[in-house]
């Protein structure tokens, strides 16, 4: 009886001189060997392929377990992807996937592009072969228009309005009709014009944001003999105005002359019926004043008495009582006459207020 396991696989040659040969007419047949039948040698080659069929299969299996899949730094097997969409970086692209992309692909050599084409925009001094997108060319044009003469400039509009137009000459002149002569120009709508610097002396255009900075600044009080604030000015009435539409006024006085609401409103000057005094600005004269500040009437009262002379004997003064209401008691009588030598005087203030002769005007402040 063989031993199946001291049954070696035949080593790696073309040739087993160690597998018996069967002779003519034996056919070999699996299974045990039968050790009463002598059989033996009958299955001996046929046991000895068995076992070399058992080895290469596990060599094989060894080796397919020891293969790892693919990678961009392993190699292995590489499973095959069929679509163009993938993202998967350890398969590769099917021949059939291949083909697709490369049909939707320009050649290098005279490329026709399709849908709408892009490219990096060359600078504008760019002189070589590279692509030249259509903001290049329009940076071009724009600057050969702009740094055209002014003639040419306008040729250059009416032709960009113009295009194919029939009518060429009606247009022409109505399109000349729209500009603007260089003598005395007559100007509608609301032309603009680069508002000059402050201060500034010269045949420059003077633009209204010029004339009201630089004219009458906002701040600037005048006195108007009219009854309505003229066009950009405020009556001087004290009034409380918004910080935001008065903004040019609020950044000139503050709040000198009252808080308003302390958050979006300011206070105007009230000059109703006031005089203006100057500002003592360190002199002396009317010390401790501030901006914006106001003083109350003040009157002064003089009061002068001397006596006629009396008779001998008789007292020379003549009393008289000035109650708090500055108003003179009554003389009282005495039934005696006196000597007139001497001069009475009395002087004294009266009514509300002393003032001098006045014009009334109204006062209004620019904004």
């Amino acid at each position: 009886m063989v031993n199946l396991a001291s049954i070696q696989p035949l080593p790696e040659t073309e040739e087993w001189k160690s597998v018996p040969r069967l002779e003519d007419g034996m056919w070999p047949t699996g299974g045990v060997v039968d050790p009463e039948a002598d059989s033996g040698l009958m299955n001996w080659q046929a046991q000895i392929l068995a076992g070399r069929t058992r080895f290469l299969r596990t060599r094989v299996d060894a080796l397919i377990a020891a293969v790892v899949a693919a990678s961009t730094t392993v190699a292995g097997i590489v499973r095959l992807n069929n679509t163009l969409t993938s993202s998967a970086v350890d398969e590769a692209l099917t021949a059939a996937q291949g083909k697709a992309l490369q049909t939707t692909k320009a050649p290098l050599a005279s490329p026709a592009f399709t849908g709408t084409p892009t490219a990096p925009t060359a600078a504008v001094a760019t002189n070589t072969t590279q692509i030249a997108t259509t903001a290049f060319v329009q940076a071009k044009v724009a600057a050969l228009v702009n740094a055209s003469p002014a003639a040419l400039d306008t040729l250059y509009e009416l032709a960009a309005a113009l295009g194919n137009d029939p009518n060429f000459a009606t247009t022409v002149t109505n399109a000349i009709a729209q500009k603007a002569p260089l003598a005395s120009p007559g100007f509608t709508g609301a032309p603009t014009a680069p508002t000059p610097a402050a201060g500034e002396n010269s045949p420059q255009i003077a633009t209204t944001e010029w004339v009201r900075q630089n004219v009458l600044p906002a701040g600037c009080v005048a006195a108007f003999a009219m009854t309505a604030a003229p066009p950009g000015w405020l009556r001087c009435n004290g009034a409380a105005v918004s910080r935001d539409a008065y903004a040019g006024l609020f950044a000139a006085i503050g709040t000198s002359f009252g808080p308003g609401d302390g958050a979006t409103t300011f206070n105007l000057p009230e000059a109703r019926g006031e005089f203006i005094r100057g500002l003592d600005d360190g002199r002396g004269v009317d010390a401790g004043r501030v901006l914006g500040s106001t003083q109350g009437a003040e009157s002064n009262r003089l009061l002068q008495v001397q006596s006629a002379r009396n008779p001998p004997g008789e007292q020379g003064n003549v009393t008289i009582d000035i109650p708090a209401t500055d108003v003179f008691s009554p003389w009282v009588a005495s039934g005696r006459s006196m000597d007139g030598d001497d001069v009475n005087m009395r002087f004294r203030s009266s009514g509300a207020e002393a003032r001098p002769r006045n014009l009334a005007l109204l006062y209004c402040i620019k904004f």
